[in-house]
């Protein structure tokens, strides 16, 4: 690599790093703990039902999480105990790759995993796009249709 090729190198990073730079990574986190909120509301009118009749107990707890560009934040988790058995909805994190963020949920008869993707997606194909670019420049992204 010659002087050339790596003043162009390091004129791209900086470029890449100003774009990073350009992101709200505080409203990328709020908008993540307000998805997270929006679940549980949904979550508890499901089961409104059971929760007033004193047949499910729900409950919060907090966790922190630390991701890369957020940092380290608090974010809520839910526990529902019904009967001896408790079943908890943890927050993993938001930035995954084809959704906006992830949530574990654990019981006793096992893990399975919540992934919040837009709601426009017809299936996995439709939450990934890859563009290509020639000396360095992206083509324009897709427009929506």
């Amino acid at each position: 690599m010659d002087v050339k090729e790596f003043d162009e190198f390091v004129k791209r990073q900086q470029e890449a790093a100003s774009g990073i730079a350009s992101v709200d990574w505080d409203g990328e986190r709020k908008e993540w703990l307000d998805y997270l909120d929006k679940l549980y509301k949904k979550i508890e009118s499901l089961l409104h039902k059971y929760v007033s009749a004193g047949q499910i107990q729900l409950g919060y707890g907090q966790i922190d999480l630390n991701e890369e560009n957020l940092g380290s934040y608090a974010a809520k988790q839910m526990v529902l105990r019904i009967g001896p058995k408790s079943v908890v909805l943890e927050p993993i994190g938001t930035f995954l790759i084809g959704s906006k963020g992830r949530v574990d949920i654990t019981g006793p008869a096992g893990k399975a995993q919540l992934l919040l993707v837009d709601s426009k997606a017809s299936g996995p194909a439709s939450l990934i796009h890859v563009r290509i670019g020639v000396g360095g420049k992206l083509p324009a992204p897709p427009t929506e249709d």
